[in-house]
């Protein structure tokens, strides 16, 4: 159990690294250009100007937040690899409780259903928004992620893991009914 652990933690570690770097070239320069046209600082991360009479919320000024350039980076880094360790030792849980052994082979191809159920699907029905877009209620928002999520993982199973022709079929009839047409 313990080499689960650990092959979880360094799975985790890397896919935080990983996904921090794709993050720093996709998600990151939409974000700092979001905040600007937010009136947000770029240095405090707080908000100035007309942006902030249209805020439902207030700001303390004297509030810590990282600053532009490395540091960010380090604290996007840091989040990732909490991030990743987190779903890392989901996704061995799930193995372990599968009663059957552990190889590379088996935690990429679960690491990327993963990814299917919990990022990728969802975000072909309901992209990720800027920061200061309205995209509709939030708490509608979450309960659709849940209900896609639970979808996508419920689709995936009975497509891999299913006995029979029927519910393998209905796996992939459920998987791709998240597919907006």
């Amino acid at each position: 159990m313990g080499r689960t652990i650990a092959t979880a933690l360094a799975a985790g570690i890397i896919a935080g690294i990983l996904i921090s770097f794709v993050h720093l070239m996709t998600t990151i320069p939409l974000i700092i250009e979001a905040e600007s046209f937010e009136g947000v600082s770029a240095t405090t991360g707080h908000s100035h100007g007309a942006a902030e009479a249209t805020t439902a919320h207030s700001h303390d000024e004297d509030a810590w937040a990282p600053a532009d350039g490395l540091e960010r980076f380090m604290f996007t880094v840091f989040s990732n690899v909490i991030a990743g360790v987190g779903f890392s030792l989901l996704l061995a849980a799930g193995i372990v409780m599968r009663g059957r052994g552990i190889d590379l082979k088996t935690g990429v191809l679960w690491g990327l259903a993963g990814f299917a159920a919990f990022s990728l699907l969802p975000s072909i029905g309901l992209p990720p928004e800027l920061p200061g877009t309205d995209g509709g209620p939030v708490e509608l928002r979450q309960v659709w992620w849940i209900l896609t999520v639970t979808a996508s993982a419920a689709g995936i199973a009975l497509a891999v893991f299913g006995q029979n022709i029927m519910f393998k079929g209905l796996g992939v009839i459920l998987i791709l009914s998240l597919i907006p047409i």
